[in-house]
């Protein structure tokens, strides 16, 4: 058998197929033979019951999917050009029409994907007529799970056939009494963007959360849009799995609403935490974080901490109030988190965090100019000016007027008379935490010796604030202060 087809064996078989001169089979119009082949020609393949009648094979059903896309049903005719051209059919096209209608599917994909593509290599045609590839996608071990209102689907999707799919999608559909029809989109849906090789089998997880209460029938549907073209398309469903969700109750805190602006030299935060579940919420923290990067995690102190000791009732709400006094000048990026620790088993521990909030901290009118006249005046070096300015933006009605008259004088000793309140300091510095967490193991004796490496890796982790209240504590001598700072 040659490798491929030559342009003059093709327009021959094209001449003989389609009634040039005599032919042992004539075709009409539409591409149907006007009477039935003779029973006995041809090799001896597998037949359908309708083998001697040939109308119907030259409008295949489905499309098959070639390699540039979408490719439309290819006739028996086309079909057969091909093969007898590559000299698989030697008694003639007429035993190729006869036996093409009893073709498997399989083998009808395998042509029409070569006719669609132009490829004409006789070997891939016999191929398609002696072991054909084929896809098949099914689903198997369909099952679920439940836990409290969570449902967890498993399953596998298996390629049966020797083909390799392309990509493809699995429809979950959450309840159905009955079969969901084709074309009836699923409630979720997994994307196969990389196929599924031939003979391979894929496991899958899915998972719905706050299940209503009662009994659910679920429904699995592999490749629900056709996108690949099948040996068998009559067995992508799967189904039903029956689940049972009792409606436990549950709590879930969030974060209903989360404020944050500036009153003077302050910011002031107001968040209303509230369970949207329908089980109480007991012992449980939120906390407040000044300036962030991203979103806190669990387990992350923030700045400032609330601690709902009587917990939160199912539905209920409550909102608190937050200030930082005396803000540096700056931008802040701010979040809060609820349930900060984990102490609450809720339906759904991802909606815990709100923000961020966008603030920024000016500095106050004409303390550009005090601050200018200040660090001439030693109390700040040219590097700390936002210190000063966070300094001028602290001062009450009468510190500012003492303060901005002696600026008009440009007289430091005046400045230095004001009772001006003390300058803030500095950002703590880098080796800050083996200073508290030495302070805490040595002479508050407040933590065991091996605890001191721990120490410094949970210090390292805090906001400034907290980093600045603990050594702040630590120049006081206040050990128990020390160990809340960072609490």
């Amino acid at each position: 058998m040659s490798g491929s087809i030559t342009r003059a064996s093709w327009v021959l078989t094209a001449m003989v197929l389609l009634g040039c001169g005599r032919s042992p089979i004539g075709l009409d119009d539409a591409g149907a033979p006007d009477q039935p082949a003779p029973a006995d020609l041809g090799p001896s393949l597998d037949r359908g019951p309708d083998a001697g009648s040939v109308p119907d094979a030259f409008r295949p059903p489905d499309a098959r999917i070639g390699i540039d896309g979408p490719c439309p049903p290819q006739s028996c005719v086309e079909r057969c050009k091909l093969v007898t051209a590559c000299g698989l059919y030697p008694k003639g096209p007429a035993s190729c029409l006869a036996d093409c209608p009893g073709w498997s599917g399989a083998t009808r994909d395998c042509l029409d994907t070569l006719l669609c593509a132009a490829d004409e290599d006789c070997t891939k045609v016999e191929t398609c007529i002696k072991a054909p590839p084929v896809t098949d996608l099914v689903v198997k071990d369909f099952a679920a799970t439940v836990q409290g209102a969570t449902v967890s689907y498993s399953f596998t999707v298996c390629n049966t056939g020797k083909l390799a799919s392309g990509p493809f999608t699995v429809d979950l559909f959450y309840h159905a009494k009955a079969a969901p029809p084709l074309g009836q989109p699923g409630d979720d849906t997994i994307p196969v963007l990389t196929g599924l090789g031939g003979e391979i089998c894929a496991p899958f997880k899915m998972q719905r959360q706050n299940t209503p209460a009662g009994t659910h029938f679920s429904w699995l549907r592999v490749d629900p849009k056709n996108q690949v073209a099948e040996v068998d398309e009559s067995n992508n469903l799967a189904g039903p799995v029956s689940v049972t969700v009792t409606g436990q109750a549950q709590a879930d805190l969030v974060i209903k609403t989360f404020n944050a602006q500036v009153v003077g030299a302050d910011i002031v935060y107001d968040v209303e935490v509230c369970n949207q579940g329908t089980a109480n919420a007991w012992l449980f923290r939120l906390e407040i974080y000044y300036k962030r990067v991203l979103p806190p995690s669990p387990f992350l102190v923030g700045d400032q901490n609330v601690m709902f000791l009587l917990g939160l009732a199912g539905g209920a709400c409550s909102t608190v109030t937050r200030t930082y006094k005396n803000a540096p000048v700056g931008m802040y990026n701010s979040f809060a988190q609820v349930d900060s620790l984990n102490t609450v088993k809720e339906s759904d521990e991802t909606n815990n965090v709100a923000g961020p909030r966008l603030v920024v901290m000016n500095a106050q009118s004409g303390c550009i100019n005090l601050c200018t006249f200040a660090t001439t005046c030693g109390l700040f070096s040219v590097g700390e000016i936002n210190q000063c300015l966070t300094w001028c933006n602290g001062m009450n009605a009468t510190e500012r007027t003492c303060a901005d008259k002696a600026a008009q004088k440009k007289s430091c000793a005046d400045l230095k008379a004001c009772n001006l309140p003390p300058p803030p300091p500095p950002p703590p510095p880098p080796w800050a935490c083996l200073q508290i967490c030495n302070h805490l193991v040595n002479s508050c004796n407040l933590l065991p010796q091996n605890q001191y490496l721990t120490c410094v890796g949970g210090c390292i982790t805090l906001p400034q604030t907290k980093v600045q209240c603990a050594l702040d504590a630590m120049d006081k001598g206040q050990c128990l202060q020390m160990s809340l700072c960072i609490l």
